[in-house]
């Protein structure tokens, strides 16, 4: 099982079989791609497992204990993040530096569909100082409105309630720490499967970068 925690105590567990990547902590998106135009990158890039397989592109906010204080409306904000994504991806896929990054970003471009989510943590119940500022409804379908071409059934979510296909399905929950630590996340690790292909180095971009065939 893999857990990748976020600021605030949300704790993402996701289950044996998943490959899972906190992009926004790439070296490549921090040293490289973000300069492009200001690029924007979602918190979570996960690989779910199955026949082609699923991205799942997981874009986090959380308003529990801070207010909002971006001026662009936060669907927006996402569908910006997800468009900059896709493409850093796709770059990532042929310049990355790192073979464990590059290797994902490829396996990435070989997948069958794209799900988008905005995990929204708000106040459980409204109050002056931390209001319940966004209906989640609303920014669902303004999400898929704009994203239609990449994921129509785009969901707004928080910890009790995640998408079947992800949740059920899936097998990943999220917890929230009664007792939030704030530490570092680890960066993405290979999968073990995935060595043979990172000591084949040469023979792998000979294979991959034309096509983009999986990292096997």
């Amino acid at each position: 099982m893999t857990n990748i925690q976020e600021e605030g105590g949300l704790v993402f567990q996701f289950p044996a079989g998943w490959e899972v990547s906190k992009y926004d902590q790439w070296t490549y998106y921090r040293r490289h791609f973000q300069k492009v135009c200001a690029s924007k990158a979602v918190d979570i890039l996960g690989l779910a497992p199955g026949h082609g397989g699923t991205l799942w592109m997981i874009e986090i906010k959380d308003y529990r204990r801070e207010r909002r204080t971006k001026s662009i409306p936060i669907a927006d904000e996402v569908v910006q993040k997800v468009r900059d994504t896709l493409a850093g991806i796709f770059a990532a896929g042929k310049m990355a530096s790192l073979d464990e990054e590059r290797c994902f970003a490829r396996k990435c471009c070989q997948i069958r569909q794209v799900r988008v989510v905005l995990h929204l943590e708000q106040p459980a119940q409204t109050a002056k100082l931390f209001p319940r500022a966004f209906d989640p409804a609303n920014v669902q379908l303004k999400l898929r409105t704009v994203l239609k071409a990449i994921d129509p059934h785009s969901r707004v979510v928080d910890h009790r309630q995640l998408p079947d296909s992800l949740g059920v399905a899936g097998g990943v929950s999220v917890t929230i720490l009664q007792q939030p630590i704030f530490s570092p996340i680890r960066p993405h690790r290979i999968a073990s499967s995935d060595k043979a292909c990172l000591n084949e180095s040469g023979a792998l971009d000979e294979r991959l970068s034309a096509d983009c065939h999986h990292c096997v």
